[in-house]
């Protein structure tokens, strides 16, 4: 490579198996060496090795698709440089080109469902990702959408040893259970959640009849004049989701109904103390959002600024604070699926870049804040 050639970082997608189950994975990563050229030092060897001080991990939100996301993350890496690199997973059984790995009736005599169809299965497999496919000497930083936010804070809560090598938390419309703004629409929400079959049963039948009146291409084209996924990649995923995966409708609803049973009202107030005992809190949000609601931020930053205040009067007696600072974001432009919207994604990727970077202590290629 000749001095001056900009380096880009590479995109690989691979299905590998977590827990038992197929799993998209999608890695971004620099070579493993960079060449002398472009390090314009003589005294340097032909090559130097590259191996990343940080990862990026990153989980979406249901219907737990990575690829949509990764957009996203190849910016970041960009941006960040040499010594970064990015791991996205989707969900167990959310496989939009393999029907058969989203089949759960088909292998869960052999492999555990509730690793498909329940949160707490989900955090398992996100844990075993982290354990099996990021590097053990590298720092992390979790970035998250929607549910996937609430599967972030349990995983981290769990796996302390995971918390301690974390440097910065980015939640992007943290999902909490909503609440209807009227009483009839809670109680179709409530009676959805109560019955999950219904929900499983009519999104198959959906599914079938849009595979018999629509091609891929003809949905695809349709998702396009819709201004749904206006980017083509996007589109492709959604119409493989709805066109050839019947199986996936059980899956999404499962662990769809089962968040807006159990998940809490609220963000965990307790897991965000304990995040910011190790590492800043990023938290992004938009308008008119009912999956993740704007109007809990208040009382989050003015618990944030409390404790602040009160470590800054508790200093140890070296005058280091314990606690990290929580940040929002608000986007009134934007929506609870942004990553839909070509237009939306840009400043969604710039202001992560930036809590990065903050977070890391400065800017450009190689910042290292190293928390082990």
């Amino acid at each position: 490579m000749k001095a001056g050639t900009i380096r880009l970082p590479k995109v690989s997608e691979h299905v590998v198996d977590i827990l038992g189950w197929p799993t998209d994975v999608i890695s971004i990563d620099y070579d493993s060496t960079v060449s002398q050229s472009e390090t314009n030092n003589a005294d340097l060897n032909t090559t130097m090795p590259t191996t990343p001080h940080t990862t990026l991990v990153f989980i979406p939100g249901n219907p737990g698709c990575c690829a949509w996301y990764q957009p996203i993350l190849l910016e970041l890496i960009k941006a960040l440089g040499l010594g970064y690199c990015a791991r996205l997973v989707s969900y167990a059984g959310h496989n939009p080109y393999h029907p058969d790995h989203a089949n759960v009736e088909k292998h869960q005599e052999r492999l555990d469902a509730s690793i498909v169809w329940t949160v707490d299965g989900q955090i398992r497999h996100k844990e075993a990702f982290v354990d099996q496919y990021c590097n053990s000497y590298s720092q992390l930083i979790f970035l998250s959408h929607s549910i996937g936010s609430h599967m972030v804070e349990r995983l981290l809560m769990q796996r302390t040893d995971i918390l301690q090598r974390t440097a910065c938390v980015i939640h992007m419309m943290p999902f909490v259970r909503m609440k209807a703004p009227n009483q009839f629409d809670q109680a179709k929400l409530d009676f959805g959640a109560a019955n999950p079959n219904l929900l499983i049963g009519f999104g198959r039948s959906t599914m079938k009849v849009l595979a018999k009146l629509y091609s891929t291409e003809s949905l695809n084209a349709l998702l396009e004049n819709f201004q749904v996924y206006q980017d083509a990649k996007g589109r492709d995923l959604a119409a493989h989701l709805l066109l050839q995966q019947p199986h996936y409708a059980r899956n999404f609803f499962e662990l769809g109904t089962e968040e807006i049973r159990d998940v809490p009202f609220a963000m965990d107030r307790t897991c965000m103390k304990q995040i910011t005992r190790h590492c800043p809190l990023i938290l992004l949000y938009c308008a008119n959002d009912q999956w993740a609601p704007y109007e809990h931020t208040p009382e989050i930053l003015e618990e944030s600024n409390n404790k602040n205040k009160n470590n800054k009067n508790n200093n140890n007696s070296n005058g280091t604070s314990f606690s990290y600072p929580i940040s929002i974001h608000y986007f009134p432009n934007h929506k609870h699926d942004f990553v839909s919207v070509d237009a939306m994604v840009p400043p969604i990727t710039n202001c992560c870049l930036q809590a990065i970077q903050q977070s890391l202590g400065g800017h450009g290629e190689g910042i290292l804040r190293s928390r082990l």
